[in-house]
């Protein structure tokens, strides 16, 4: 259908990603409504805390013109991180500058409050499960919710986590058990109660693993709170084979010191002191890289769409760029179709190469491998690689920005002009019998024809589907040859070949940034 303020959209979730793309959605006019299972902002445990990352979670919330709201309520300081050997020792330790905000910490329950306060009233409907979503033959969906509560909407945007009820209207994808689970712990009043904790954990995080199949991440969070994951290679169902109720705390406790009896025993009160018992968290992702055809009124955000294991902090920054970019997306296309198509088009690669790196490394950690000092990440080299890639995001998407202003007068700075990913300028590379050569490519895309120059001279034969790229060029040196190019974006790299009538080679390529 033709896209206008008047479009009927409904959020399925109210957590960070749909309520950041309700957010921008009312900066552009529409009026979505969020659908959301909860029956109150505070009606349950909102989770732990958040690190949200200059080029994602941090452009979704300047998007929304919430920055210096999730400021005022930002942790610089929970950036710090250890990492520390299952005997006690200090292996690595990262204390952020005063100034480095590439990656702050927020309770998510916090983060939630937040959104939500700025939206406008009546923008969420708590209480509504969704329990069926069926598409009309007229393109519509229909949603039926357990209050007996029906709407039939333009677009459907499912940001509701990994066990979507959305999702089965593109695939049929389910959930997966990753081979890791986690048990959740909980200490409250550090201060007075676990000052030794406290101590250890410090503003920031705390990282542990034995090579064993154990680890340990405890995080600060606000108002003297810390909240911990007791990791583990096991079974699903591991509780049932070691003959253990989940109900029964001492019985967990005791299962705890036995598997860790080499732990020292500084840590040991990570695994037998929790205020709240232990609550099971089977970690469970969605196969990658998923895809599916896209349809002309449903879409899928954050963990709906590509669930992974939470290491590494990509799932809920992913998930709010995702927000983002669907409402950006809304607001640019003529009609929902075409905004759904070119959201998706970008979405998909940076997912799976997120969610197969986050698959990996939860392994990784609580492997052999992942024990040893050298695996230790560089957190300073990891946030200046947040910096650097979110001064490139705003680049591509173009100086062409606008003020918008929502109901409450409140300014919101939104793009309005975004490029294609396979925009701009690019430095390929590639190898022949006379050694390496490093290209200048730009490409540029004007109603939906390719265009561009190839070492200064015009391609021909420009063509494009979604992030894949094909065109011609002729060269003059060493001899007159034509060259076809068949090359694929994913973020700021390229990857493809280049075919000449005598040869084929491989050609990568990378994103100039000026």
């Amino acid at each position: 259908m033709k896209n206008s303020v008047d479009t009927h959209i409904a959020i399925i979730g109210g957590g960070p990603a749909g309520l950041t793309s309700a957010r921008i959605l009312q900066g552009y006019g529409f009026s979505p409504i969020v659908y959301e299972i909860d029956t109150s902002i505070d009606s349950r445990d909102a989770g732990g805390t958040l690190d949200l990352h200059a080029d994602s979670g941090q452009i979704a919330l300047e998007d929304a013109g919430l920055e210096e709201a999730f400021h005022a309520r930002a942790r610089m300081e929970g950036q710090a991180k250890k990492r520390l050997s299952h005997t006690g020792k200090l292996i690595a330790s990262f204390v952020p500058e005063e100034d480095d905000s590439a990656a702050p910490e927020i309770d998510r329950g916090h983060l939630r409050a937040m959104l939500a306060e700025h939206l406008k009233p009546n923008t969420i409907r708590w209480g509504h499960k969704l329990v069926s979503s069926t598409e009309l033959h007229d393109g519509r969906i229909r949603l039926e919710f357990e209050n007996g509560h029906m709407d039939e909407v333009d677009l459907v945007i499912g940001a509701d986590g990994i066990w979507s009820k959305v999702r089965p209207l593109l695939t049929d994808a389910k959930p997966i058990y990753s081979g890791v689970s986690y048990l959740e712990i909980d200490f409250a009043d550090v201060e007075t109660d676990h000052p030794a904790l406290s101590e250890l954990v410090g503003p920031g995080h705390v990282f542990v693993t034995d090579g064993v199949g154990h680890g340990l991440v405890v995080q600060r969070n606000s108002n003297g709170h810390i909240r911990g994951y007791i990791a583990m290679l096991a079974p699903v169902d591991w509780y049932i084979q070691a003959g253990i109720s989940l109900d029964d705390t001492d019985a967990i406790r005791r299962y705890l010191v036995k598997e860790h009896s080499e732990w020292d025993s500084i840590l040991l009160p990570f695994l037998t002191d929790t205020d709240s018992g232990y609550l099971n968290r089977p970690i469970h992702i969605l196969p990658t890289p998923l895809t599916w055809k896209s349809n002309s009124s449903v879409t899928l955000v954050g963990d709906a769409a590509h669930a992974m294991a939470p290491f590494g902090g990509f799932g809920v920054n992913l998930a709010m760029l995702d927000a983002a970019e669907i409402a950006h997306a809304v607001a640019k296309h003529a009609t929902v179709a075409e905004a759904i198509a070119a959201y998706e088009s970008e979405m998909f690669p940076r997912a799976s190469e997120h969610a197969v790196g986050a698959n990996a490394a939860i392994l990784r950690f609580l492997s052999p491998e992942g024990a040893k000092s050298g695996m230790v990440p560089d957190h300073e080299a990891e946030h200046q690689q947040y910096r650097d890639a979110a001064e490139a995001y705003r680049l591509r998407q173009g100086a062409d920005t606008t003020l918008v202003r929502n109901q409450s007068n409140e300014v919101l700075h939104v793009p309005m002009k975004s490029l294609h990913a396979t925009e701009g300028r690019w430095t390929i590379t590639f190898k022949t019998p006379r050694g390496e050569n490093n290209i200048e490519l730009v490409l540029a895309i004007d109603n939906e024809e390719l265009s561009g120059t190839y070492d200064g001279q015009p391609i021909q034969q420009g063509k494009i589907n979604g992030c894949d790229v094909t065109f011609t060029t002729r060269l003059t040196s060493p001899f007159p040859m034509k060259v076809s190019f068949k090359l694929t974006v994913n973020g700021d790299m390229m990857t493809g070949s280049a075919k000449a009538p005598m040869m084929k080679v491989p050609v990568n390529g990378i994103r100039v940034v000026t």
